[in-house]
């Protein structure tokens, strides 16, 4: 266990997972949940979760850990809620046609790789306090941790991509925004089981250099964008429908007419996943998995916490040679750590780059 904690191999955690990646899984062949229980020699323990994206999100994820856990320890304190899949309008194959042809423009074959960026404390603290001195006061963003590694990331991949190919190419992000905070306590959010998310999205189309209190103010107009009034009109499904295929028309349009370059993100921040024990203590390191020349994929980062919630780990999927050019983007090293080990992530997350190597 140590020495795969001292320097992960993220393709090597694939043999831990109770599914392979490597080719799509026949129909009736799909499980809702796969999991898997990893014993090392030293007794050390890894547990996989293979969960389907098509009946649960990770705030759901979430509930079902906690229930888990506590059904082990025979208290009952989360009650999972399967009536709010009432919130969205039936569904038809007419709304399954439209997230499939959604999903479909942003996925691409390429030779895909990830790699893992730590972004402590204190380098969050130093981007948050020039972010804020260059800011316009009356403005008073305040960004997030969460907002600061998007915009970071954000801006090196278009830095990234024109290295790679001569020109600044027009670029759309896109986040993931959980939906629960705005639903009425009528449909008892809490705890509720299905996927209760909006992808929200935000760009950039000018050639010139962009500063991060610019894609920071993107990415929070993009957001801002979902509240009450949107998430009722779900409900209704004449303006389900419209706001829907609105949103495919828009990113169809942007990814295949005007050749924008997509990069999303997630988060599975504040999930709680190291307060999980399902008998054998809390976990040392909570992760995703890398990706290599697999199905087809888009631009990819997860963004998680750290064990001691000080600092945030990126994972980064992205085509091979971008990536070459991502990691070598002096702006990007001077505030995050490339592949830090686990083992060390708690002790040193809190400098940056330049204290550590």
């Amino acid at each position: 266990m140590t020495k795969i904690l001292s320097k992960p191999d993220v393709y090597l955690m694939n043999k831990f997972l109770p599914v392979s990646f490597q080719h799509e899984a026949s129909t009736g062949e799909d499980h809702v949940t796969n999991i898997q229980i990893n014993v090392f020699d030293c007794g050390g323990i890894a547990i996989a979760f293979c969960i389907s994206h098509r009946i649960m999100d990770g705030g759901s994820s979430s509930t079902f850990f906690r229930a888990w856990i506590e059904r082990i320890n025979h208290i009952t304190l989360t009650k999972p809620n399967f009536t709010t899949i009432s919130f969205y309008p039936e569904a038809t194959s007419h709304f399954r046609d439209i997230s499939n042809q959604r999903w479909g423009t942003l996925l691409k074959e390429g030779n895909w790789i990830t790699k893992r960026f730590l972004f402590g404390n204190s380098a969050l603290a130093t981007l948050k306090a020039e972010i804020t001195a260059a800011d316009d006061p009356s403005k008073n963003h305040q960004p997030s941790r969460l907002q600061i590694v998007s915009a970071l990331l954000w801006k090196n991949f278009m830095v990234a991509s024109k290295a790679q190919c001569g020109t600044q190419r027009p670029c759309m992000v896109t986040h993931a925004v959980n939906l629960r905070q705005f639903m009425e306590e009528s449909l008892h959010p809490e705890n509720s089981v299905g996927n209760f998310i909006w992808i929200c999205t935000a760009e950039h189309t000018g050639e010139e250099e962009v500063g991060l209190d610019e894609l920071i103010s993107k990415l929070k107009n993009s957001i801002q964008h979902v509240d009450r009034d949107l998430v009722a009109r779900f409900r209704r499904y004449e303006d389900a429908s419209s706001i829907l295929e609105d949103d495919v028309k828009n990113v169809c349009s942007k990814t295949m007419d005007e050749g924008f370059e997509t990069f999303g993100f997630t988060s599975w921040y504040n999930f709680g996943a190291y307060e999980l024990d399902f008998g054998w203590g809390k976990p040392i390191w909570v992760s995703t998995t890398g990706l290599r020349n697999t199905l087809p994929c888009l631009n990819m980062i997860v963004l998680l916490e750290t064990r001691f919630r000080d600092g945030i780990e990126a994972w980064v999927t992205i085509e091979e040679e971008k990536m070459k050019h991502l990691e070598s983007c002096p702006d990007l090293l001077t505030y995050a750590t490339l592949d830090p080990s686990p083992l060390t992530m708690g002790s040193s997350a809190g400098s940056n780059s330049k204290s550590q190597t």
